[in-house]
């Protein structure tokens, strides 16, 4: 289920932004209720790998829309750049 659920949210991120190539399952946290997972960015030729940290509440149907905006803000964080301003428009961000 989780990691049907996962596809369909990988499948949604590059959809959304054509930066982004991937996304893996790191680990469980069972302890704090976290999965950490790894997505990953072709940027200028070169591929790299973000963490995202995202609640196990967070993994669910009802809040798919909500996961996706936090792994798509975090992408445009970290790969933020004066050169990124076009690329910038090209992505929808919705949370």
């Amino acid at each position: 289920m989780l990691e049907g659920l996962l596809n369909r949210i990988e499948a949604e991120l590059v959809s959304r932004d054509p930066r982004i190539s991937g996304l893996d399952i790191v680990c469980f946290d069972e302890n704090r209720g976290r999965v950490q997972l790894a997505v990953t960015v072709v940027r200028d030729g070169r591929e790299m790998q973000l963490p995202v940290s995202v609640s196990m509440g967070e993994l669910t149907e009802d809040e798919m829309s909500r996961t996706t905006g936090i792994i798509l803000q975090t992408v445009d964080l970290s790969t933020w750049g004066k050169h990124d301003f076009k690329m910038r428009e090209s992505v929808k961000v919705t949370a």
